[in-house]
C-alpha cells in the first residue's frame, strides 16, 4: 500500500503541473500561433517560438519532480519531524509551490489573453521571488528537490529579462496601452 500511494504522489505531483500549464497555454493561443506576440518588438535574445514549448516543458516536469522527491523524503526519512523540525519547512515549501504555480498560470493568462506586458513582468517577478522561498522551504527537507528547481529559477531570470525588454519597447505597440492613453488624453483637453 506504502508503494502505491507513494507512486501515485510521484505521478500526480510531475504530470499534474506539466497537464495543467499545457492547458492554460494551449487555451491562451490558436493553430496559427499566437500573432499578438509575433508582431511585438522582442529582444534579439528571444529564442525561436518552439524553444518556449521545450523548455518549459521540460521545466515543468523539473517542478513536479522536485515536488515528488520533497513528499518522498517526507513519506519515507524515519527522521522526517526530528530535532529541527523539517515539518515547518515541509508545508510551507508546499504552500509556497502551489502560490508560485498559481501565479506562473496567472502570468500565462495575463500575457496571452489580456496582452498587459506590465502586469506580466510584475507576476514573473512574483513568480520568482515565490520560486526563492520555495527553494529555501524544500532545502532543509530535501537537497535534491531544492536542486531541481534551480533550472527553472534561472529561465524564470531570463523571462524576467525578455520581459522587461518588451515592456520597455512595445509601449506605443500595445493596442490597449495606446487606446488607454488616447481616451486619458481626450478627457484631459
Amino acid at each position: 500500500m506504502h508503494w502505491a500511494l507513494s507512486t501515485f504522489l510521484y505521478g500526480l505531483c510531475t504530470v499534474a503541473p506539466l497537464v495543467v500549464s499545457v492547458c492554460v497555454y494551449n487555451a491562451q493561443t490558436v493553430p496559427g500561433g499566437n500573432k499578438w506576440m509575433d508582431e511585438l518588438n522582442q529582444s534579439p535574445l528571444t529564442p525561436k517560438p518552439f524553444v518556449f514549448g521545450v523548455a518549459w516543458t521540460l521545466l515543468y516536469l523539473l517542478v513536479g519532480l522536485s515536488l515528488a522527491v520533497l513528499v518522498h523524503t517526507a513519506v519515507n526519512d524515519p527522521h522526517f519531524g526530528g530535532q529541527w523540525n523539517p515539518l515547518s519547512f515541509f508545508v510551507t515549501g508546499i504552500l509556497f509551490y502551489a502560490a508560485q504555480l498559481c501565479a506562473n498560470y496567472a502570468y500565462l493568462l495575463v500575457m496571452f489573453r489580456d496582452h498587459d506586458l506590465e502586469a506580466g513582468l510584475k507576476l514573473l517577478y512574483l513568480v520568482l521571488a515565490l520560486t526563492a522561498f520555495n527553494i529555501l522551504c524544500f532545502a532543509p527537507v530535501s537537497a535534491l528537490a531544492a536542486a531541481m528547481l534551480l533550472p527553472y529559477a534561472c529561465y524564470l531570470l531570463v523571462a524576467y529579462r525578455l520581459q522587461a525588454y518588451l515592456v520597455a519597447n512595445n509601449a506605443e505597440t500595445d493596442p490597449e496601452k495606446a487606446g488607454d492613453e488616447a481616451a486619458g488624453s481626450k478627457l484631459q483637453v
